[in-house]
């Protein structure tokens, strides 16, 4: 049996998706991974799902070419401010965008942060888009 990191590390091996505007995506959320990054790849971008922060940092390790990071706030073991965090301290250069249902000034430790984006939970397909291209246009 395979991991869900090995799974999403052979498809990014094997291509198969046409990347807009060499976009790559990672959606890093332990309920709504999969909805995003399906939506994220009917418009065509190259979107990949994980579950956790460990996850995440794991693939990021091994594949740093992502140009947008969508990361849910609350998440267990390590929520969306700890992975921001963690990736803030390795000088990753992808945009960071949080999604959360709280306001941003009840998120601790968000302030410090700086993301790119920050997205309000529900939040529509029009929001996702938006943020990309405000973070993607050169």
């Amino acid at each position: 049996m395979h991991s869900d990191t090995e799974f999403i590390l052979c498809r990014m091996e094997r291509g198969g998706i046409v990347e807009k505007k060499d976009v790559k995506i990672l959606v890093v959320d332990d309920q709504a991974a999969d909805m995003v990054a399906k939506l994220l790849q009917k418009w065509g971008y190259a979107a990949y799902p994980v579950e956790s922060g460990m996850e995440a940092l794991a693939i990021l390790e091994l594949d740093d070419s992502f140009t947008v990071i969508f990361l849910d706030y609350e998440m267990p073991g390590m929520n969306g401010v700890e992975l921001a965090q963690a990736l803030r301290t390795r000088n990753a250069r992808q945009k960071l965008v949080l999604i959360s249902s709280y306001p941003l000034d009840q998120i601790q430790g968000a302030n410090e942060i700086k993301f790119d984006a920050v997205i309000r939970k529900p939040f529509n397909g029009e929001e996702l888009s938006n943020a990309i291209q405000r973070l993607t246009e050169a």
